[in-house]
């Protein structure tokens, strides 16, 4: 399945990123100084929604279409490479549809999703590429969301999730931590017969705790 590959490629991915990283971990103790501690932020923006096709009469299906979706998130900066992350994600409401021996019938109630992501997330700062990135880095995402829903998904389930977050410190003089974030996140729901791909897409801000 090819999201899976994804997931197999991605986990691949940041094993490599560790095994490269090893030789440079010695060299980054200055700088880990002032980007390790607790990070506490929010966001809002898309869920696009991709459901299933089910064709079994009396059966609902989800909508394909996007939501308003928002996120909560704190992650703790344990090394300048390396977070911990938890996040709450609202991914938005979308409508069903009930499937009849005439076809497709129209809306029929509304599907909503919510729940806890847990992430382990590499980090990697790209003012290692060109001085002109200062302030900006890449977090790569692997994890679990633990979700709740509504509609066609009426009862809780975990999935694993990845994604990819972009920041940006804006170094404002007396806003010290204060910074842009963009993420997008990827979950694969499954619960009984139906099915949804939901990716999340957010901008928001952050506030950095150093320790």
């Amino acid at each position: 399945m090819e999201a899976r590959n994804c997931i197999r490629i991605t986990v691949f991915a940041t094993l490599a990123f560790f095994l490269t990283a090893t030789p440079q971990l010695a060299s980054a103790a200055e700088e880990k100084a002032q980007v390790t501690g607790i990070y506490i932020g929010a966001g809002a923006g898309l869920g696009l929604w991709d459901g299933s096709v089910d064709e079994d009469e009396g059966s609902l299906r989800i909508k394909n279409g996007d939501a308003f979706a928002w996120r909560v998130n704190a992650w703790w900066r344990l090394h300048e490479l390396f977070s911990v992350e938890l996040a709450f994600i609202d991914a938005g409401r979308t409508g069903n549809s009930k499937q009849s021996s005439g076809g497709e019938e129209p809306e029929f109630g509304r599907t909503s999703v919510d729940g806890f992501n847990v992430s382990l997330a590499p980090t990697f700062s790209l003012n290692r590429v060109s001085d002109k990135l200062d302030g900006l880095e890449v977090m790569g995402k692997v994890g679990v969301y633990l979700w709740d829903g509504n509609g066609a998904f009426e009862d809780g389930s975990e999935d694993l999730s990845y994604g990819v977050a972009l920041t940006y410190d804006l170094g404002i003089e007396g806003l010290d931590g204060v910074g842009l974030r963009f993420d997008w996140d990827r979950f694969e729901l499954s619960k009984s017969n139906v099915e949804a791909d939901i990716d999340i897409l957010t901008l928001g801000v952050y506030v950095h705790f150093p320790t």
